[in-house]
């Protein structure tokens, strides 16, 4: 194995190493604290300061931590010596530590320990306009004053200089001022009042459940900001207006929720407060005020749970690893009581400050977060790192430590070359640099030069300036090819299988051919997250391909973590997939992917990287990825079945673009950047026969208004999913293949390639620049003999995994034992000779295209009519006699059954969801519309009468960053009154008379997809199950919602019914993990339960009839009938997956992917089938309804007419 240099010290092992630079004070008892004394006097520092104590000097000028800028110092020390006649000493921080004396610091904020923590508590502004000189009167905790000389170089500095002399010109009386080049402009009372009402604003709009967080860190972070680069008072004056606003709003009840401790950023306020008390006007009473909060703060956060857990380990005088809540709590704790014990010497803070270190000494050695996720993988320890550098008890050795330096190297090689790494696990797919902060630190403490060119090439990025990028002095050929890391022996501790695997596990493994602007990058994943905290089921999975400035494959969603969201497998056995609660209880070798075989050739034009995830399903699943730098990849991936059984086995692909089936595979088209981008072709291509299929899907999440790809300019940012299956009855030993090539190309005519059998375990993949060998097990021909588990050969050179020989032309290989080979093309056998070989297995290899979906044989009923529409469908809903047609284009039709129209309207953006509504005057329709401005982010929600005139409008507001779109509506009876419920994207579901009065409104966890209501508790009103895509199943009765149970995430189907016969209703949820969920109200007295049905849930209907009390439809194909105590009474298996289903009278009729409706009886038996055509470039999967008999399901432009 080409074992890589990331393999990490295990001295994060150590509960309490000796470099943690800290000692806890175990002993301090808590004491609960009330209101701050009425005649506490406010702090205020004094007017001015001396240099001298008792005639000598009493300050010294720190040094530099870089050495090479040894001469500064004594610049600094020469030129004041010239100007205020005086001799100050240059000495080292840690002889100025002991000396207590005043400091005059110099540089840039990072030049030396003190000046990182002034930076950290927000003293210092970091000018880059210019040289910065300021200052600061008892700074933070230390006892003593500092002058501050900021500049980037010797010039910079000079300035600072000139104006330092300008403003002081007597040593022994030195006032606060701030002087910052650049910052000469001043903010108009107008625009200071209109600050102040835009808090005011943020408050009323209420689109949040944590408003104070957002207050703290941006309104009042912003004017904060602005008096620490001018020191102008009315800034300072501002802040004090903005804070009495905080404090007058903080902790009101909102949407039903009183709001929590601003734990998350309230760290920053206490610093904001250090800054302020230099300015007159914050006043005595502000300052109290301010004081008073903080003690308020951090009592609520001692009483919340998330401080627990460092509650617990300071009693219990223990050290563990924290997630990322608690330590938002403790970094909060720690600011809050640092400020309280400096200028008020409150001895109840002494506590806070304790419980706080020893949480943060659980962290300190343990860098590599077990939270699986592109964000969260660096949020814990980002965390640490401002409450180390706050706090100034870890010094420079800490962080020279080969611990911390080893998590800088694995930021760094995850980073593509357009500055942003995979969204794995709970993430954005793009733009994601949560390591950026990681390796900011190591650029200003260690001055990493790689990290250097990777922070620069960042910040480009997060400016759009990328084109301007120089590409120059980027890492070395080192990072080039295949790099990876194991899953440290912390993390697996933490996934709950230490010493479990007898092989390395695979953390991470990135390809890549350069840094420059038109290289490719492969991401790959090796972790079940098992819903640990934010990471995804993705094991063996890609996370991301780039070629160039095109996003090709790729993953990312907050909360979409299974297989079949990911570029991934699916596997189900005997109609049922592996368990992937959230749970980290079961110990099982799918946990993690093993590594089989990683490495190069020498040259690194060849790479090989064999994962393996075993116990998946019943099979052990093997990927095999071949690299060769901008030449295409193999994924060849082998599931050996460990268990008879029937299997359906699914390789999804991600992909965004306009996409064409080819002969064997997909041609993926983006947009040019320019008239010359010849970038813009990929091809992804299968050679072993699998069946395919592809659909469009527009994916919305977390905090992104307008999809998963806000942003992204080379497409319409919809995912394009590639689908190929297998399925069949298998035995033990067999073997299922996947066989894929893929490739992007930049031609004026870019050819696809080919993939050839050349036996039946033999491929090669034609394209316009190459031809590629791969052989799985054993080949003989009179050209070639390879024996080995996996082999690659072709102009790069050979890699093979488990190889015993190895002949090509005239070169021979051969071992005893198994090896891993990495070569480059062998001296015995040149590229012409080779491809020569390679062209004379071509002719005698075959082509082998996909196979059609299965064929269910029953009759074929061709009573079906087609409405041709001139926009998408969106949404199909229905009445007596009547049903109404939603449009993406934002037209409401309404037709009667003869296919009359009886009334349309059109509305500015597409139609979200629709629901028939019967009121005294007649069968109304609840209508959604999208948001016509994404940045607004208000969606609507009207009434229509029987002609589409508008009886109601009500605005649903933007709540989280998520837009108010609808998403579902559905009547519910509250006694004799019907409400219409409505669940928005935005957080929250409604409730409206038919009158339009809101009866209430409540916020739930993320965004509605799915609701439905139900009398549960025989009190004759319907409670509603409100469907989210989070963690919680809710149930919201009387306005409020029930405690929640929490289980897997995302609802796709809900049902409420009747499962005993008993009058009370149970709410049943299809979730994204495959299993079903029942729920009800505590005093419904049934025993709930859980089932695996197979396969990502689309529908759960009633039965009507025999044992099974419903039927539930999955992704796969499969419909599964059900009794009332969750048992199965039957499965029946269809060719693909059933989009949508419903029952009409004494039959099923379900909506399948392969373009035809199939009518079933209750028992499962396959009736009869109407044809249909399956839009595979609409965003919305097709839906059926009935009324009256009468059958409709739409796909793409078309809504089809069944006679049953």
């Amino acid at each position: 194995m080409n074992k890589l240099l990331l393999s990490v010290l295990c001295l994060f092992l150590l509960a309490d190493p000796v470099w943690s630079q800290q000692t806890v004070q175990f002993k301090i008892s808590q004491q609960v604290t009330e209101k701050l004394p009425a005649d506490l006097p406010a702090y205020f520092p004094k007017d001015d300061f001396s240099l001298f104590e008792k005639n000598a000097l009493n300050v010294v000028i720190v040094k530099s931590d870089d050495q090479q800028k040894e001469g500064q110092g004594t610049h600094i020390r020469q030129f004041l010596q010239q100007k205020w006649g005086i001799d100050i000493p240059v000495v080292s921080w840690q002889e100025a530590k002991k000396s207590g004396k005043h400091l005059i610091l110099f540089g840039t904020v990072h030049e030396n320990t003190p000046l990182r923590q002034l930076n950290a508590n927000f003293q210092l502004g970091d000018n880059q306009l210019g040289y910065e000189v300021r200052t600061i009167f008892n700074a933070l905790d230390w006892k003593r004053n500092v002058i501050f000389i900021g500049g980037k170089d010797r010039k910079e500095i000079d300035e600072g200089l000139e104006v330092l002399v300008r403003r002081i010109d007597n040593p022994k009386k030195i006032q606060h001022f701030i002087a910052c080049k650049g910052w000469d402009t001043r903010y108009s009372a107008e625009r200071l009042e209109n600050m102040v009402s835009g808090l005011k604003a943020h408050y009323s709009n209420n689109a949040s459940y944590v408003l104070t967080q957002f207050a703290i860190r941006d309104s009042l972070g912003n004017i904060a900001h602005l008096y620490k680069m001018t020191g102008y008072d009315p800034y300072a004056k501002t802040f004090a207006r903005m804070q009495k606003i905080v404090f007058d709003h903080y902790g009101r009840t909102i949407n039903g929720r009183t709001e929590t401790a601003p734990s998350f950023t309230f760290h920053l306020f206490p610093q904001f407060v250090y800054l302020m008390e230099h300015s007159k006007e914050f006043s005595d009473i502000d300052r109290l005020q301010a004081a008073e909060f903080i003690r308020k703060i951090a009592e609520e956060m001692l009483v919340h749970w998330e401080l627990k857990d460092p509650l617990r380990l300071y009693k219990d005088e223990k050290q563990e690893y924290l997630t990322n809540h608690s330590c938002f709590a403790s970094r909060s704790l720690s600011s809050a009581g640092r400020y309280l014990l400096s200028r008020y010497d409150y001895e109840p803070a002494k506590f806070w400050v304790a419980v706080a270190d020893n949480a943060f000494a659980g962290v300190a050695p343990r860098t590599f977060s077990p939270e699986d996720a592109a964000g969260y993988q660096y949020l814990v320890y980002q965390i640490f790192m401002d409450y180390a550098l706050a706090s100034g008890i870890y010094d420079l050795d800490f962080f020279e430590n080969d611990v911390f330096k080893s998590y800088v190297e694995y930021c760094k090689f995850q980073f593509n070359h357009l500055g942003y790494t995979a969204g794995y696990g709970d993430a954005n797919p793009m733009g994601h640099d949560g390591g950026y902060t990681v390796l900011k630190y190591a650029v200003e403490i260690l001055r990493d030069k790689e990290a250097a060119y990777i922070v620069n090439l960042i910040e480009h990025k997060r400016k759009n300036k990328l084109k301007e990028f120089p590409y120059t002095g980027f890492p070395g050929s080192d990072s080039l090819g295949l790099k990876y890391q194991v899953v440290v022996p912390f993390k697996q501790e933490q996934y709950g299988v230490g010493n479990y695997y007898k092989r390395e596990t695979l953390d991470k493994a990135v390809f890549r051919s350069g840094w420059n602007k038109e290289a490719d990058f492969l991401s790959i994943t090796g972790i079940n997250g098992d819903g640990y905290n934010h990471g995804h089921f993705d094991a063996n999975g890609i996370s991301q391909y780039i070629a160039g400035d095109k996003l090709w494959l790729w993953e990312g969603d907050y909360i979409k973590k299974f297989p079949n969201d990911h570029n991934s497998i699916v596997v189900s056995k005997d109609g049922k997939l592996t368990d992937q609660s959230r749970s980290l209880q079961k110990r099982r070798k799918s946990s993690l992917s093993q590594v089989l075989s990683a490495g190069n050739t020498p040259d690194r034009k060849s790479s090989l990287l064999s994962i393996l995830l075993e116990d998946y399903n019943g099979t052990n699943w093997t990927r095999n990825i071949n690299y060769s730098p901008k030449d295409g990849f193999w994924v060849i991936d082998e599931l050996e079945i460990q268990e008879d059984g029937q299997y359906i086995t699914e390789a999804y692909w991600r992909s965004t673009g306009q996409v064409t089936p080819l002969s064997q595979g997909y041609k993926i088209v983006q947009k040019k950047a320019d008239k010359d981008d010849l970038s813009n072709t990929f091809f992804v291509v299968e050679g072993s026969g699998a069946q395919r299929m592809n659909r469009t899907v527009l994916e919305e999440m977390h905090g992104r208004k307008d999809g998963n790809l806000s942003g992204y300019s080379f497409s319409d940012r919809n995912t394009q999913y590639i689908v190929q299956r297998k399925d069949g009855s298998y035995k033990k030993g067999d073997k299922i293949w996947f066989v894929n090539f893929m490739q992007a190309v930049a031609e004026k005519t870019p050819k696809p390639p080919a993939i050839k059998r050349v036996a039946d375990n033999v491929f090669l993949s034609q394209s316009e620049k190459s031809l590629k060998l791969a052989v799985l097990g054993r080949f003989d021909s009179d050209l070639m003999h390879i024996e080995a588990d996996v082999c690659f050969v072709a102009k790069e050179g050979i890699v093979a995994r488990g190889a015993q020989k190895l002949q090509v032309g005239e070169f021979k290989w051969q071992s005893t034992d198994k090896k891993d080979v990495f070569i480059p093309l062998p001296q015995e056998i040149t590229a012409i000779q080779l491809q020569e070989i390679l062209e004379r297995l071509d002719k005698t290899a075959s082509l082998v295209t996909p196979v059609a979906s299965k064929d269910v044989d029953v009759k074929w009923n061709k009573n079906v009519t087609v409405e041709d529409f001139d926009s998408n469908v969106s949404v199909l809903s229905s009445s007596s006699g009547q049903y109404a047609v939603g449009l993406q284009n934002g037209t409401f039709i309404l037709k009667d059954d003869k296919n009359t129209i009886l009334a349309t309207r059109k509305f500015p953006k597409a139609i979200t969801a629709i629901c028939a509504v019967e009121t005294f005057k007649g069968v109304h329709w609840a209508v959604g519309v999208a948001p016509v401005n994404t940045r607004k982010g208000e969606g609507a929600l009207y009434l229509l009468d029987t002609e589409a005139n508008i009886v109601w409008e009500k605005v649903i507001p933007l709540y989280q960053r998520r837009n108010g779109k609808v998403t579902t509506i559905f009547t519910a009876k509250k006694g004799a009154e019907t409400l219409i419920i409505a669940g928005a994207q935005s957080w929250h579901y409604y409730a409206f008379s038919i009158a339009g009065k809101q009866i209430w409104k409540q916020a739930v966890y993320h965004g509605a997809t799915t609701g439905a209501a139900g009398d549960m508790d025989g009190d004759g009103t319907d409670e509603i199950a409100a469907g989210t895509e989070y963690y919680y199943h809710s149930i919201i009765k009387d306005g409020k919602v029930l405690p929640h149970i929490t289980t897997s995430p995302w609802v796709y189907a809900l049902a409420v019914l009747d499962l005993n016969d008993d009058g009370l209703k149970e709410a049943v949820y299809g979730r994204g993990d495959g299993y079903l969920y029942v729920q009800t109200v505590d005093s419904n007295p049934i025993k709930t339960w859980r089932l695996n049905i197979g396969g990502k849930p689309t529908a759960i209907v009633e039965l009507a009839q025999g044992e099974a009390k419903l039927a539930v439809s999955n992704a796969l194909g499969d419909i599964t009938f059900v009794d009332g105590l969750g048992q199965v009474k039957g499965r029946v298996s269809l060719p693909v997956s059933v989009e949508d289903m419903i029952r009409v009278k004494q039959n099923l009729y379900a909506v399948c992917a392969d373009g035809y409706v199939y009518k079933l009886s209750q028992k499962g038996e396959v009736l009869e089938k109407y044809a249909y055509t399956f839009s595979r470039t609409s965003i919305y999967s097709p839906k059926i309804v009935a009324n009256d008999g009468q059958i409709r399901v739409f796909s793409g432009k078309n809504v089809y007419a069944i006679a049953p």
